[in-house]
């Protein structure tokens, strides 16, 4: 599903904050796997905790 959703992003001609509200997520969230998917592939986009290590 989060793959979906950053090929979307990817695909989109609009602002992050846009597609974040069309998506119903953060637009830092947006941010956080568009960075993930570039430097980590399909593999950035999987669950992972927040928790500081």
């Amino acid at each position: 599903m989060r793959l979906r959703k950053v090929r979307r992003i990817e695909q989109a001609r609009t602002s992050g904050v846009r597609i974040a509200e069309q998506l119903g997520i953060s637009r830092t969230t947006v941010h956080t796997w568009l960075t993930r998917h570039r430097h980590e592939g399909d593999a950035g986009l999987l669950d992972r905790t927040s928790r500081p290590p």
